[in-house]
């Protein structure tokens, strides 16, 4: 890695008398944060990859390299997607529409399931997250309207999202249970590293030239991360003439919920809490643009103060979790971030409600992330766990296709806070039944898991 700092620097000596002041700042500080981050990345490795165990860690190393490169991308531009769509005049319904496009790509994943277990799953990664990403550079169009902004959009999140499944089949067989929860956690480390450092470039840039060039430049170093990603060592063999199924995969997936009860329950909590933030997730960038005033650079200061706290989440679950020996714990403890998000909001009449949302929500999503994660990989045998993660990510798919919508017109009958109350009753809800289903797995009922 140290290689590929001195690989760029001399474009940084190239000779730009005829460039333009921005465009020569611009130019430095792009080579800058590549420089900057590359040498962040190169001390967390030193620290974080001893503590990894031998026998897997040329996978964490490329996971993790991957992730790093990931999360300037989405400092750079993910951060930006909804902030940007209202600043160009873009209406909350169409907003509404580019928040619920995860969904919508999540909504497919139990179609591309039919792919992605007959084939190779780290080919199929990267030729979706591949694709996604240089949809961004068709951006650098010299004119198009919000219409077309909306649109690349979507698509973006259709294709990265529907590789998903198969992604987390990956790290079903890459990383021991034992110690899949700080591999996770570390990774998940570096990537908040990374979106820390870009998000203020992010802000700082966008406060400057139009996002027409920068998120360009962060679709490339999200394939820059796809290149490390597909390094990952895994050995997977490929029946080119399987056989036929006894059933199909939709009835499988309906026997999954019918034999694992904690898996059905489970999916009900995901509902409830999923409900709590999708009805307020469209209405936080309006209520932040039009009610609080704030600035591109201060949204990218939200956004670097979130991972600030996203580094300590990550890498402490992660700890935990392989600890306590129990992802559904770590599931239950950082649930509460769905309902304090939009009660905070609620009661925003500054930013200090909104930076302590953001801080809160940073600490407890690591957790709620690696738990929901790490308890879908451990409930699944190797041959079923991306049938239980497309199953998730289907319903995931369901509910965010029409609750942002939903809460969209609520909003003009509750107002903002009201949505923003009656999604933390919805989320405390699912925080109590995830309660009870942590008592019934410990109790002599529950499967242990």
């Amino acid at each position: 890695l140290n290689l590929l700092i001195p690989l760029f620097m001399p474009f940084s000596e190239i000779r730009v008398s005829n460039l333009s002041f921005g465009k020569r700042k611009f130019f430095q500080n792009v080579m800058d944060l590549y420089t900057i981050s590359s040498i962040f990345y190169i001390i967390t490795s030193m620290i974080f990859n001893r503590r990894i165990p031998t026998w897997f860690r040329i996978a964490y190393y490329y996971e993790s390299l991957g992730a790093f490169f990931y999360g300037i991308s989405f400092g750079l531009s993910i951060s930006f997607f909804n902030l940007i769509a209202r600043k160009i005049g873009i209406s909350t319904w169409l907003i509404a529409l580019l928040t619920s496009s995860v969904f919508f790509g999540s909504l497919l994943s139990y179609l591309w399931l039919k792919v992605s277990v007959r084939i190779r799953k780290i080919p199929f990664v990267v030729t979706m997250k591949g694709i996604a990403r240089a949809l961004l550079f068709l951006f650098l169009l010299p004119r198009h309207s919000p219409l077309f902004y909306v649109t690349i959009i979507f698509f973006y999140w259709i294709l990265e999202m529907g590789s998903n499944p198969a992604y987390w089949g990956i790290i079903k067989e890459i990383y021991p249970e034992s110690h899949r929860g700080k591999a996770m956690g570390y990774v998940r480390v570096e990537m908040a590293i990374a979106i820390l450092l870009s998000s203020y470039v992010g802000g700082w840039l966008l406060d400057r030239i139009s996002y027409r060039f920068v998120f360009p430049l962060g679709a490339f170093f999200g394939l820059i991360a796809l290149n490390f990603f597909r390094r990952i060592p895994l050995k997977e063999t490929v029946n080119k003439f399987p056989k036929p199924e006894e059933i199909g995969y939709f009835q499988k997936g309906l026997k999954i919920l019918k034999e694992d009860k904690v898996f059905s329950k489970i999916l009900l909590a995901l509902f409830l809490l999923g409900s709590g933030y999708l009805l307020s997730a469209p209405l936080f960038p309006v209520f932040l643009v039009d009610i609080l005033k704030v600035s591109n650079f201060t949204a990218g200061k939200l956004t670097a103060l979130y991972s600030i706290f996203w580094i300590v989440s990550y890498g402490w679950w992660g700890e935990f979790m392989d600890k306590k020996k129990s992802p559904l714990l770590t599931f239950l403890l950082s649930s509460p971030t769905f309902a304090l998000s939009p009660f905070l909001h609620s009661i925003a009449f500054n930013l200090f409600p909104v930076y302590l949302a953001y801080s809160l929500s940073g600490l407890l999503d690591g957790g709620f992330e690696l738990g929901r994660m790490g308890l879908i990989t451990r409930l699944a045998t190797k041959d079923k766990v991306q049938f239980y993660s497309a199953i998730d990510y289907t319903l995931t798919g369901i509910r965010g296709s029409i609750l942002p919508f939903v809460g969209i017109g609520l909003a003009k009958i509750l107002t903002f806070r009201g949505v923003f109350l009656l999604s933390t009753l919805l989320a405390s809800i699912g925080v109590y039944l995830t309660f009870q289903i942590w008592k019934y797995q410990k109790s002599p009922k529950g499967k242990p898991r």
